[in-house]
């Protein structure tokens, strides 16, 4: 950071790196999504040679995540969601992803009569909640009192569950709060497994699970019934083995129930996976994400930038089904496999933003990112006097620098507009392009007393940005 020193230069270093990477964030991050994205962030800094950033600050950066123990785990178990990773317990690898619901995939067919349940936060009940992502399914808590049913559900399409070797399983991501004191659960949450038996829906009991519900959940009925309730401490997530359903007709329903008054919040479902696994196999490897996109450039313009790429060189165990490409500001945009380019809009372009475009194959394995920058700019200009003579020439200059920093930006192309006092609107007086001094002259003449301001539009992995006007006036 320039013109900054010592101890100061350090806290403005840690201020940066700070505000970069809370927008790097999802909404349902926790404090190891914190360390491991503060030390991503870092590593991006140095490869964009952003702020003076160092091998020697990042290696700071990791001692204090360790330090902090920011990526530990909680040792108090009632202070953790526990985590269910996508795995196949026979020791095989996944071998493929049947349906999936995450962010624009809707594998699933999910859909609700219920007034509970919608999905955030597009179309229903509260801000972005997600453990990846902008979008997640949610059920609230329901609340007769308040003129709620006491009970709805958010349910699939019917599907086949697939004959696997290894075994095919349901995983999801959850978070949820639902009305509960000290051990006794009012409201709660449950996933019913149901089968196709004589053109009937019959539930399906004694499924295995992983992080599977265990509250006694009283709703709305006498006996009530085993499910998810209380204080989850955040997203975790839960797995249940459908492998004894293989070539039965399946759907599933996340379904809510509460007592007759108090609620709290309700249940967020992300990242639903129907998968299938293969028997162990050797090597290990048969199975693997693809490696980041190749080539990665960006095009931007005043607030908006086209981002383009190239397949990656090795696209794992099966061939690229989509790209995702995630902006710092949490917009997510999910793509088929056969694009390589995807033009972004509604940038903030004060600020820094970095594009993630990550390949995604079809085995739903998520490849490491390339990582593209853009940068806000400050458009300055100048003149060679403040007043001139009609019709004598004069000149005007313009500079171009990356934001709150020296360094100018060639390759900018430019419009000199001028207003005369009275008029409503800028006109274009001459066009341009900044040189490798970020300097960009012209000659001009006036006829009476002009502003005089410098457009500059966008190129590159630089925002365009507007100068102050210079007003010029007539002797």
């Amino acid at each position: 950071i320039t013109g900054i020193d010592g101890a100061d230069a350090g806290l403005a270093k840690t201020g940066r790196l700070y505000l970069e990477t809370i927008p790097r964030l999802t909404s349902g991050a926790e404090y190891a999504d914190l360390g491991r994205v503060l030390t991503s962030t870092c590593d991006q800094f140095i490869a964009s040679s952003t702020g003076g950033f160092t091998t020697a600050d990042c290696e700071q950066v990791r001692a204090a995540v360790a330090a902090t123990e920011l990526s530990s785990p909680p040792t108090d178990p009632e202070a953790a969601a526990a985590e269910a990773p996508i795995s196949c317990p026979t020791g095989g690898s996944v071998d493929t992803v049947i349906a999936r619901d995450d962010d624009g995939f809707d594998g699933f067919g999910f859909s609700s009569s219920s007034i509970l349940w919608g999905r955030t936060p597009d179309t229903f009940g509260p801000g972005s909640y997600t453990f990846s992502g902008t979008e997640s399914l949610f059920g609230l808590n329901p609340d007769p009192e308040m003129g709620f049913p006491s009970s709805g559900a958010m349910t699939s399409a019917p599907f086949t569950v697939p004959a696997t070797s290894g075994g095919t399983y349901l995983n999801f991501h959850h978070a949820y709060v639902m009305d509960w004191f000290d051990t006794t659960y009012y409201d709660g949450g449950e996933l019913i497994v149901s089968k196709l038996v004589n053109d009937a829906w019959t539930p399906v009991a004694g499924l295995p699970w992983v992080n599977g519900p265990t509250r006694h959940i009283l709703g709305s009925t006498a006996s009530g019934f085993t499910g998810f309730g209380g204080d989850s401490h955040g997203y975790g997530s839960s797995q249940v083995d459908l492998s004894s359903l293989a070539g039965e007709r399946v759907k599933v329903d996340f379904r809510v129930e509460g007592d007759a008054d108090t609620a709290y919040y309700g249940w967020w479902i992300d990242d639903v996976r129907l998968y299938g696994c293969d028997t162990a196999v050797l090597p290990p490897a048969a199975t693997v994400a693809p490696t980041a996109p190749t080539g990665a450039t960006v095009s931007a313009a005043a607030t908006s930038a086209t981002v383009s790429w190239k397949a990656p060189t090795d696209r794992g165990s099966t061939a690229i089904a989509s790209y995702r490409v995630t902006r710092s500001d949490g917009k997510v945009t999910s793509l088929p496999g056969t694009s390589h380019s995807a033009k972004l809009t509604g940038f903030d372009a004060r600020h820094t933003q970095t594009v993630r475009i990550e390949a995604i194959n079809g085995d739903a394995l998520v490849g490491p990112p390339a990582v593209v920058g853009i940068y806000p700019t400050t458009t300055t200009v100048t003149s060679s006097t403040t007043r001139a003579k009609a019709n004598r020439a004069f000149t005007l200059t313009a500079r171009l620098v990356r934001r709150n920093t020296s360094t100018v930006v060639g390759a900018m192309p430019l419009v000199l507009q001028r207003k005369v006092s009275g008029w409503r609107y800028w006109h274009k007086v001459s066009t341009g392009t900044t040189s490798t001094h970020g300097t960009k002259a012209w000659s001009v003449r006036l006829t009476r007393s002009t502003y005089y301001r410098v457009v500059s539009r966008g190129a590159g992995s630089h925002f365009g940005s507007i100068s102050a006007s210079r007003l010029v006036r007539k002797r």
